[in-house]
């Protein structure tokens, strides 16, 4: 039997380190429904494998300043997956709209 989705997600915080450099920072939900198994990041559709089991922060780099993203942070909980909801406008890099 599967769990229920993980409940009370807010958006990823975006922080500008440089103009090719951003850092997306993360909170657990306020329900898990489970045991948390991983988060990973999408940046336009790619996923990016953090490697991390807990709420956190994960910088990524080498952008392209003024082009448009959007940024997205998945967490696997007993075989549910849920994203955060995408960020989609963010000074110093241009996110894609969702």
């Amino acid at each position: 039997m599967l769990s229920a989705a993980p409940e009370g997600l807010a958006p990823p915080q975006l922080v500008s380190i440089d103009e090719t450099t951003l850092r997306v920072i993360w909170t657990a939900p306020q329900k898990t429904n489970g045991e948390i198994t991983g988060y990973n990041i999408y940046l336009d559709d790619v996923k990016i494998e953090t490697g991390m089991k807990y709420a956190g922060s994960y910088t990524i780099d080498d952008l392209r300043p003024f082009v448009r993203y959007m940024v997205q942070v998945r967490l696997r909980s007993a075989g549910v997956h849920r994203l955060h909801r995408p960020v989609t406008n963010f000074p110093g890099v241009t996110l894609r709209e969702a």
